[in-house]
């Protein structure tokens, strides 16, 4: 079993031969339509060999077997079937509950969710996790000490998680310590990167650049911050300067960072404006923005304009998609909505 993720199985063995295969495996309890799962086909060269079983529930019976794959006419051969348990969840880890589901809505390819929570309200421990479809925890994480996670994500390649230590919001120092862990699935780190400032959005680039949202005590302003892979920092964004410039008298709250890699432009959102800020990397001139700030881009309907929006990014054809408050007058409960917007030439 893996020394920090108690949830993942590590699994070892001597082949005889070599040969193209996978490790197959499946455990208890679990729902009806659970089924063997496997790692990824690679082939194995004579020798030891290890692999890691990932997307399992913490406080599972699990059975594994090595399948060499069949070649030729010849038939699929497993070894005999192992069992082992992986731990329980971690004390002090949310347990969370599926309220509602709609398997046909569902995009199959997917088949966990990565998140962050602080458990319970008002505690010091914040938590990493990410559960399966059926809200049970396969992976978890708490912060260091003195640290919380905001919006931790994905590397840009996918090969790690991008865990950030947030120092901001922990011990309320303007984020003069916050930094960003790049660290492995089985929970080893790689790098941590100092992100000072840091507070709230924060995005990878392809050539792994770091890009966040700094806060600046004095004055009370926010910067765009980069910090390539070699480490060097620079300045992509003064906010206050931005409003200046446009005759804006606004504060600079902001959420989520996101760049294009199509355009190399950043999508940068405040939600004390109402605004969406379009970036262009490279010199850190504003394209065009949409909200509520003069010279932003109407809305057609003007009702579909978004307030207090969180997670702009754009969609595979385009599209803008935020998470916003709605004008609506709506029951209690639903006072929040996911806004689409067609992204026009002009």
């Amino acid at each position: 079993m893996n020394e920090t993720i108690r949830s993942i199985i590590e699994v070892r063995w001597e082949q005889n031969g070599p040969s193209t295969g996978h490790v197959a495996y499946r455990f208890e309890p679990a729902e009806p339509a659970d089924d063997w799962m496997q790692s990824p086909t690679k082939s194995f060269a004579t020798g030891e060999h290890e692999e890691l079983l990932l997307g399992i529930p913490y406080g599972s019976a699990v059975t594994w077997k090595v399948v060499a794959d069949p070649d030729g006419d010849e038939a699929e051969r497993t070894t005999a079937d192992q069992t082992m348990e992986n731990d329980a969840l971690p004390p002090g880890c949310p347990v969370p509950f599926v309220r509602s589901s709609d398997p046909k809505g569902m995009d199959p390819s997917i088949h966990y969710l990565l998140g962050s929570i602080d458990q319970p309200y008002g505690s010091p421990y914040f938590w990493a996790f990410i559960v399966d479809r059926q809200g049970r925890v396969v992976w978890a994480q708490r912060a260091p000490a003195d640290r919380m996670f905001l919006q931790i994500k994905p590397s840009y390649d996918g090969d790690e998680i991008l865990l950030d230590y947030n120092s901001f919001w922990a011990i309320f120092d303007n984020g003069a310590a916050s930094q960003i862990a790049r660290t492995r699935i089985d929970g080893s780190v790689v790098e941590v990167i100092d992100t000072p400032g840091l507070y709230h959005g924060f995005t990878e680039t392809a050539d792994h650049s770091i890009l966040w949202a700094a806060y600046e005590h004095d004055p009370n302003d926010e910067w765009l911050l980069e910090k390539d892979a070699s480490g060097d920092q620079r300045t992509v964004f003064e906010c206050n300067a931005f409003h200046d410039a446009i005759g804006a008298n606004e504060g600079c709250g902001s959420n989520n960072v996101y760049w294009d890699p199509k355009s190399d432009t950043i999508y940068w959102s405040f939600f004390w404006s109402d605004t969406v800020v379009q970036l262009d990397r490279e010199t850190g001139d504003a394209i065009r923005w949409f909200g509520r700030l003069p010279g932003s881009y109407a809305f057609d309907p003007v009702d579909s304009q978004f307030w207090w929006q969180h997670a702009a990014h754009l969609n595979d054809d385009g599209t803008l998609m935020v998470s916003s408050h709605t004008s609506k007058v709506l029951p209690v409960g639903k006072a929040a909505a996911l806004r689409r917007l067609a992204m026009e030439e002009r």
